[in-house]
């Protein structure tokens, strides 16, 4: 994966999800838009004494049906505890 296929995510999504800081990359990792790739990555960028680093925080379907979490709700999850309906 090239640095090219990362995207911000939105500091404050419609859904309750608050992933400021945080970037994604959509899957399968290909030259298609992104409507064709229903899955995604969700990392935490950092930087230590090795150089800078992608930490992955969730992977799953972007727009699942209802019933399923959505990446965004699973990463928002990992960050603040809860899921953002709670």
């Amino acid at each position: 994966m090239s640095m090219s296929e990362l995207r911000s995510c939105a500091a404050e999504g419609s859904d309750g999800t608050r992933l400021k800081g945080l970037v994604k990359a959509y899957v399968p990792i290909c030259g298609a838009a992104a409507s064709q790739r229903p899955y995604g990555f969700v990392y935490s960028p950092g930087r230590d004494d090795q150089g800078v680093y992608l930490a992955l925080v969730a992977f799953g379907e972007r727009h699942p049906r209802a019933g399923t979490r959505s990446v965004y709700e699973r990463a928002h999850k990992r960050l603040h505890g809860r899921y953002p309906d709670q």
